[in-house]
């Protein structure tokens, strides 16, 4: 093959993976409506989709797609003539059909498309059988979903179709998105020319200022001399005086000369400060002109970010046997494609959760009194014209707060008079707080306790805010207010022990200047009273490690930054408050990325390079220090018992797992001893001190199912965590780990060492 040939190859593939992207989306989006509602005009829009990528497909001789798209085009025939019924099997055939395509093309390598051949040939036959009015036999569930990790992504918006010209009409090209994203960035890097050009206004506009002080200050002594002079005028006889007149004539004639060059340096000043005042606010409209022009490229419609979500909550409540409705508003509004990117995976952990969490089943619901029909959904609306509300919501049983309340001091996190002092909207907010779940069971899919803080930080890092609210049986809404585009970083400059520091705007609450016997101290520590409500005062450079560069307690005054996050108020004092810039974020490199308490630098506008405080990362440091010295007591009692290893039940009758299983837990550090059935582990439970319990359901004399239940009815035993580690994954089997009372339930087909080590850690 020729270059030229490879060339055009390389064309044809980009240009058929996007097409490929576009006709997935409405094949799902298809499928979906078929699933709820058959009618002649979807079966007509999915059977076009079909055709079309089967032509697609047949360019680059992609005959395996041709073959199934053929073949599917075959069963809607059937159904556009009635001849065929729409049943639940055929629906996760179809469903299987898109999944296999869109992983198919996702894997370029010839052994990867090797791996998918007994899937392709699967669905084929069924889908022939289904075409052929033959009766359609279930694909087997390791047939539909266990597909090989892809060698290569392939992403679908790799290459971005604007949906409008920029001036608003015209023809429309195809940009990759790479291009402008480097566009973008080198824009945002002229940002420091902008910034440059207001510092050399303000030190021009300075230097005029101290031009014209100088010009008034020779103006007066002219004056002076001249004064002077006409007074020696009355005495000009006087010898001493006929000495000193030509001086003074000479200082006048200096006095003179000097006053005007100085009017002239003057002069030309002035018209060098309007000069560089134009030249700044020049600069300033065309950049920020032309940074939105390109902003306005980098729009998409919200739905892009939400476009999978429908199969995602299709899929997963038939998983667990729950019946959801998915609705989705407000998908034409035009975010920044940066924002779309950085906000779908926390609101899949929202839906996911909510199903999972919130969700109940069926036949709950009908007892409830409610709908069989969940529903759960996203609802994006316009906040003014730089912000968008993003509410995630649902009609399940609502956030179980006792179990919150539960959670919060199963974690140790607060004493028990601080957490029974706690209002039902203040303990809601430590659902954000990592390793805090109201889930009874951990399992692949939520109970870790990570996602809703992972939630959060996402959501602040791009200068946003999360809120919630639930109430019992009525459900959940989650409150994300975001912004439409990644608008120029504003921090506020400090200086605390002695160096300048910059702070991110989005995270100071307001700063503030206090007289020194405003602060008090409350249990040791020093408190400022902030909107009726005392709030802690730590020194800034003790968090970041520095020494003090002057002796804080001889100032009169103190200037305080009030930070916040996750719910948290922490006054913080500085040397000095300088003022609020306009800035571009420099990133720290891969040596630095780890700095505690550093997210990056600036230049300022006069070329001092400066570092950006994290303060997420100050308040958590200020808390967690906080915390240290109110429990220094508790931990100091618990340091001697921490030291013993700590010690692990096995229960598994396969040898080979077994060993593994005692392998990887031994490598971390725990005792382990092994049980080759159930009723040889509770033998052992019995005589023995364990910590955790790790075992197969699937076992003979006794299974783990009613190994976990006795456990539970055993007063001695009752308090031991148990994993169960099983090959059992249907949804049943998983409702039935619940109800005998295990506290993980690991899928083997999805098994992960590091997995379970970090279940293991949070249990013990």
């Amino acid at each position: 093959m020729t270059s030229s040939q490879e060339k055009l190859l390389a064309e044809l593939l980009e240009a058929f993976s996007i097409e490929a992207a576009e006709r997935i989306t409405s094949l799902t989006e298809g499928l979906l409506k078929l699933e709820k509602e058959s009618s002649a005009e979807i079966v007509e829009i999915i059977f076009r989709e079909f055709h079309s990528l089967k032509g697609a497909a047949r360019s680059i001789d992609r005959t395996d797609i041709e073959r199934i798209c053929q073949t599917a085009e075959s069963v809607f025939s059937l159904l556009k003539r009635n001849e065929l019924k729409i049943t639940p099997v055929l629906m996760k055939t179809l469903f299987s059909s898109v999944d296999y395509i869109s992983e198919s093309i996702k894997h370029s390598g010839g052994e990867a498309r090797e791996l998918l051949k007994p899937q392709y040939s699967r669905l084929l036959e069924v889908l022939k059988n289904a075409a052929a009015k033959v009766h359609v036999v279930e694909l087997q569930e390791e047939e539909s979903s266990s597909l090989p990790a892809p060698e290569q992504e392939i992403e679908p918006e790799k290459v971005f179709k604007t949906e409008k010209a920029v001036s608003g009409s015209g023809p429309t090209i195809r940009v990759s998105l790479n291009t402008l994203d480097q566009i973008m960035n080198q824009i945002e890097e002229l940002r420091e020319i902008k910034l440059m050009a207001s510092q050399q206004s303000l030190e021009v506009s300075e230097l005029s200022r101290e031009i014209s002080f100088y010009q008034r200050d020779a103006q007066k002594k002219h004056r002076v001399t001249r004064m002077v002079r006409q007074l020696l005028k009355k005495h000009e006889t006087d010898e001493e005086v006929k000495q000193v007149v030509p001086v003074l004539e000479k200082l006048m004639a200096a006095h003179g000369s000097h006053s005007a060059l100085i009017k002239s340096v003057n002069g030309k000043a002035a018209n060098l400060f309007r000069s560089a005042e134009h030249y700044s606010h020049s600069v300033n409209a065309r950049l920020d002109s032309l940074l939105m022009e390109v902003k306005r490229l980098l729009m998409m419609p919200f739905a892009r970010a939400v476009e999978g979500f429908p199969k995602l909550i299709r899929d997963l409540a038939v998983e667990q046997g729950k019946r959801v409705d998915l609705v989705i508003t407000g998908e034409d509004i035009e975010v920044d494609k940066r924002v779309l990117e950085e906000i779908k995976d926390p609101l899949m952990h929202l839906l996911r959760n909510g199903l999972d969490h919130g969700i109940e089943v069926p036949e709950e619901r009908m007892r409830k009194g409610k709908s069989p029909n969940a529903k759960i959904g996203i609802a994006a609306s316009m906040l003014g014209s730089q912000n968008m509300e993003i509410r995630v919501f649902d009609d399940g049983a609502g956030i179980n707060i006792p179990k919150l309340r539960d959670a919060v001091r199963k974690n140790n996190i607060l004493t028990a008079d601080e957490l029974n002092a706690l209002s039902e909207m203040e303990v809601l907010q430590y659902i954000f707080h990592s390793g805090i779940s109201t889930k009874a069971i951990i399992t692949d899919i939520s109970g870790r306790g990570l996602g809703m803080a992972i939630v959060r930080e996402k959501i602040e890092k791009l200068g946003g805010s999360i809120s919630l609210e639930t109430a019992k049986d009525k459900g959940t809404t989650f409150h994300l207010n975001l912004p439409l585009t990644l608008s120029a970083f504003r921090g506020v400059l400090i200086k605390t022990g002695g160096l300048n520091y910059v702070i991110p705007s989005t995270n100071i609450e307001r700063v503030l200047v206090v007289k020194r016997d405003k602060i008090k101290t409350l249990e040791n520590r020093e408190a400022v009273e902030v909107n009726n409500e005392m709030v802690s005062v730590v020194k800034m450079d003790s968090i970041i490690g520095l020494k003090s560069a002057k002796p804080q307690q001889d100032a009169e005054v103190l200037h305080l930054v009030l930070l916040q996050s996750k719910g948290i108020h922490i006054a913080f004092e500085v040397d000095e408050i300088i003022g609020e810039q306009e800035l571009i974020v420099k990133d720290l490199g891969r040596q630095l990325a780890q700095v505690k308490n550093i997210s990056g630098s600036t230049v300022l506008g006069d070329r001092r390079l400066v570092l950006i405080l994290d303060a997420v990362g100050i308040i958590k440091t200020a808390s967690e220090l906080s915390s240290v010295e109110r429990r220094r007591t508790q931990f100091d009692d618990d340091a001697q018992e921490g030291k013993a290893k700590q010690k692990v039940l096995v229960a598994e009758d396969s040898i080979t797992s077994r060993l593994l299983l005692k392998n990887i837990l031994e490598s971390a550090g725990y005792e382990v001893n092994t049980a080759f059935d159930g009723a040889d582990a509770f033998e052992q439970l019995l005589i023995g001190d364990y910590d955790l319990l790790v075992s197969d359901v699937d076992m003979p004399r006794m299974n783990g199912f009613i190994l976990t239940e006795k456990v539970r009815r055993d007063k001695r035993l009752t308090d031991i965590p148990v994993i169960l580690v099983t090959s059992l994954e249907s949804r049943e089997d998983r409702e039935r780990g619940i109800d005998v009372g295990a506290s993980a339930y690991i899928v083997k087909k999805s098994f992960d060492q590091s997995n379970l080590l970090e279940i293991v850690s949070r249990l013990i």
